[in-house]
């Protein structure tokens, strides 16, 4: 009776036109708004975005397999975490890029990759 908004994001199961949950709150409430959150549309078409633009692609490839290599090797980390040591630079978590909330993610690892370039030149020279 007093429900006046519906925003969700675009999953067929919310906003289906035969049986998506939007359909179902209209019947009941036939004066509702609903529509597609903001941010989940923005979020698609910077994804959609992105798969056009080749160097992106690369920098993506590029963190990823920095993170991998951490990620999935202790003793890698330990030899890295030793360097930033030795170094005196202090060590943001390299993250995944491009996860499900991408832009964020990929401002973090970008900036600890920025941050951790000495100990990083120095791990991969050794």
């Amino acid at each position: 009776k007093h429900l006046i908004g519906f925003c969700s994001d675009g999953a067929s199961v919310m906003l289906g036109r035969k049986s998506g949950v939007s359909t179902r709150i209209a019947k009941e409430f036939p004066n509702i708004i609903i529509w597609h959150c903001l941010n989940h549309r923005l979020h698609l078409v910077l994804d959609d975005s992105i798969r056009e633009i080749k160097q992106i692609n690369h920098f993506q490839i590029f963190i990823d397999k920095i993170y991998s290599i951490f990620h999935q090797s202790n003793r890698n980390l330990i030899e890295f975490n030793k360097i930033s040591e030795q170094l005196e630079i202090e060590i943001i978590k390299i993250g995944r890029v491009f996860g499900p909330r991408w832009a964020a993610c990929s401002l973090r690892s970008t900036l600890a990759v920025w941050r951790a370039y000495p100990v990083l030149h120095q791990f991969f020279c050794s």
